[in-house]
Formats: C-alpha cells, structure tokens, sequence
C-alpha cells in the first residue's frame, strides 16, 4: 500500500498547486464586499437635494417613496408617487421646518392629537377610528399619519 495518498498529502499537492489563485480569488471577494459596504453607506447618506443648507439624503427620499408608493397603491394612481412629487415633498417639508424655526412655531404631540380627535368626529357616525380609516385608506401607519398631519398643521400656521 505504498501507493496511497493521505488526505493531508491530497490537500498539500492541491495547495502547492492552486495556493495562488486561491489567495487571489479570495483578495478579489473581500475587496467586492468591502467596495459594495462602502457603496451601500455611501448610498444612503447620499444627498439628493440640499435647501437652504438642509440636506436630502437618499434614505429620506426613499423613505417617503415608500409611504408614497403605499398611497398610490390604495388610491390605484401610480401617478401619485413620482420621484418628482416625493421630491417637491421633501423639499417643501424642509422649507416649511426652516420657516417654523425662524418665525418660531412648533406642532406639539397635543395639537396632532386635537386634529385627530377633530378626524374622528367626522368618522363617528361610522363607528370608525379616524386612524384605522386612514390606515385602510392610504396603508400609512399611525406613526406616518402624525407626520403627515405634523406638516399639513404647520403649513396652517405658516400660511
């Protein structure tokens, strides 16, 4: 049995052979994942826009793109969330925080509250809660419904 090959000595013959190109798909791998990380960090610190030195960055955008896209699905209007309309959105909600903070003027927890409690008396008579309604009309959470309504209260106010 002199002729047989141990595993180790298997192994050993396949590394003296093919070390190199092992070694060198191996550098080639983690230097893809370590650019696509790099790129994916990069992606979502991204900035799209910039207003008045306020920055959009793509994770925002793709966050309201979401919301958008859930509306439109509820609506069947694909037309409702264009880049473009999350876009004018975005850009209108940082102008609207720039001009609350210069003049002052805040939306606090109880007046979205109050506005919600004004919502709800409209969907008394169905026995519904305004922010399942809302929910089941435009598949936004209560969290996302409190940003709308933030926004919508404050454009009152700077208006």
């Amino acid at each position: 049995m002199a002729n047989d090959i141990k595993p180790e000595g298997r192994f050993s013959a396949f590394w003296d052979k093919h070390s190199k190109k092992i070694i060198i798909s191996l550098s080639v791998l983690f230097s893809l994942l370590l650019i696509g990380l790099g790129c994916y960090l990069f992606y979502k610190k991204y900035v799209i826009a910039t207003v008045n030195g306020e920055k959009i960055t793509r994770s925002e955008f793709t966050a309201e793109k979401s919301n958008y896209s859930k509306m439109a699905a509820y609506m069947d209007d694909s037309s409702y969330a264009t880049d473009e309309k999350v876009r004018d959105v975005l850009v209108e909600r940082k102008l609207m925080d720039i001009a609350s903070s210069q003049l002052g003027l805040t939306v606090s927890d109880k007046e979205i509250d109050a506005e919600i409690a004004d919502q709800e008396e409209s969907f008394a008579e169905n026995k519904s809660n305004f922010e399942d309604a809302y929910s089941q009309a435009y598949g936004l959470d209560t969290d996302e419904l409190r940003v709308v309504l933030k926004y919508k209260l404050l454009k009152q106010k700077i208006e």
